[in-house]
């Protein structure tokens, strides 16, 4: 049985990211493994994904060679606790967030107080709540928000999140508001 990507051709992944710590192995055990890889030319950046501020250092520490590029945590204006210390850090060490979930898994169009005011700055800056939402959350760059499309409209809809800013003023509407 032949692998599907080296039947088409791929012969290195651009992203590789470590989905979650694993307590049973050894990060630094595995951070050698993943510089490995790179070194074999089998992968060109190394990430992780859910890793707090003190797993995402110590992955750091582990590292002789190549820097973690990412580090794909769920982000949005409902949970917002990378904001403390989690994303100055990675902004500070130029590693990419990567947001999943940016859209609270459509939460933000439920919770009642959460939607008013969304709706609110939708209606002033001529977007859809989900682009306000988004915007939020890459606005201060250091983050890219990889938010689920179901069809082409959601695609361009996501894309529109990035055309305009909110105001600083709006920006701390949002962030004291919830």
């Amino acid at each position: 049985m032949q692998c599907k990507h080296a039947a088409s051709g791929i012969k290195q992944i651009d992203l590789y990211q470590i989905h979650w710590p694993n307590p049973a192995i050894s990060i630094k055990e595995t951070m050698k493994a993943m510089e490995k890889l790179v070194d074999d030319g089998k992968i060109r950046y190394i990430g992780v994904s859910n890793f707090s501020l003190n797993e995402l250092k110590e992955a750091q520490s582990a590292m002789s060679k190549y820097d973690i590029v990412s580090n794909q945590v769920e982000y949005n204006i409902m949970v917002r606790g990378i904001e403390d210390d989690l994303l100055p850090f990675c902004r500070k060490e130029n590693i990419t967030v990567i947001a999943y979930s940016p859209l609270a898994r459509g939460e933000i169009f439920k919770e009642k107080k959460v939607y008013e005011l969304l709706n609110e700055l939708a209606s002033k800056y001529g977007k859809s709540i989900a682009q306000i939402s988004l915007n939020y959350l890459i606005a201060d760059g250091g983050v890219v928000a990889i938010p689920k499309a179901s069809s082409v409209k959601h695609v361009e809809e996501n894309v529109g999140a990035a055309d305009f800013a909110l105001s600083k003023e709006d920006m701390m509407k949002i962030k004291h508001f919830l």
